[in-house]
């Protein structure tokens, strides 16, 4: 019987660490996130030769994407392989660094396809795109409120 309770305690401590994992990783979005709004607006608003230059210019990057993704995963593996060590005085700051490297190398390449994305837009098309995302957070914090009443919005 102590055998079990001590496996079932071992089982949800390891639960909980993964769960703590994906929530301080992948945000508190169980859904699409924030950033399809962002996504859905612009989508609206482009003609199919832009979607196509868009597209383009997607596959152009994904080499890049992927190679930034890969090195993501590697400095977060590196770390948790640390935090789960059993060294009591683990030093994991070259660990966060590449993470934190990796990550600004990648919201880099983000805002750099964004920026040619964007560049393919008229002014009036962005206006467009700029109401169509208000309305689309306006609809998002309305929804927030509906389902947690008393909390305040998500920034």
């Amino acid at each position: 019987m102590k055998k079990l309770v001590g496996l079932v305690a071992i089982l949800v401590l390891v639960g909980a660490f993964f769960a703590v994992r994906a929530f301080a990783f992948h945000g508190h979005h169980g859904g699409c996130g924030r950033g399809f709004g962002q996504m859905a607006a612009i989508k609206a608003v482009l003609t199919a030769d832009q979607k196509n230059q868009i597209r383009q210019i997607i596959e152009g990057e994904k080499p890049t994407i992927k190679n930034l993704h890969l090195q993501q995963k590697t400095a977060r593996d590196a770390l948790f392989s640390k935090l789960l060590s059993s060294d009591k005085t683990v030093d994991v700051s070259a660990e966060v660094t590449q993470l934190k490297q990796a990550q600004a190398a990648q919201i880099d390449e983000k805002i750099k396809i964004a920026q040619q994305a964007r560049a393919l837009l008229s002014p009036d098309q962005l206006t467009k795109a700029g109401q169509i995302w208000a309305n689309l957070e306006s609809l998002h914090k309305q929804e927030h409120d509906l389902l947690h009443p008393g909390e305040s919005s998500p920034e």
